[in-house]
C-alpha cells in the first residue's frame, strides 16, 4: 500500500492529506515512528488539506513527538471554533 500511495502522499499533490494519512499510518502500523511523525506534521502545516484532517494530523503528531503546530494562537482559534468557543482577543504585543 505504501508503494502505491507515496507518489500521491507528496505536498502540493490534490490528494496529499488523504494519501499522506494513510501511508503514515501503515507506517505506524510497521513500528515506523521515525517515518510516521514528520508525514503527520507535514499534512498538519498544510494549508490546502481540509481543516479536520489537519486538526487529526497535528494531535497524533504531538503524540509521536514531532511539532505541527505552526502558529500557536492561530492553531488555538481553530481549536475554539471546532469547540463551538468563542475565540480569545489576540494578546497585547509585550512592551
Amino acid at each position: 500500500m505504501i508503494d502505491r500511495l507515496k507518489p500521491l502522499a507528496t505536498p502540493g499533490n490534490p490528494w496529499f492529506g488523504s494519501a499522506g494519512e494513510l501511508v503514515a499510518m501503515a507506517y505506524l502500523k510497521q513500528g515506523r515512528k521515525e517515518l510516521a511523525g514528520p508525514l503527520f506534521a507535514a499534512i498538519a502545516k498544510d494549508e490546502d488539506v481540509p481543516q479536520t484532517l489537519r486538526s487529526r494530523t497535528r494531535q497524533i503528531a504531538g503524540q509521536l513527538g514531532y511539532d505541527a503546530v505552526v502558529d500557536v494562537d492561530e492553531t488555538l482559534a481553530e481549536m475554539r471554533e471546532d469547540a463551538g468557543a468563542p475565540a480569545a482577543p489576540a494578546a497585547a504585543p509585550a512592551q
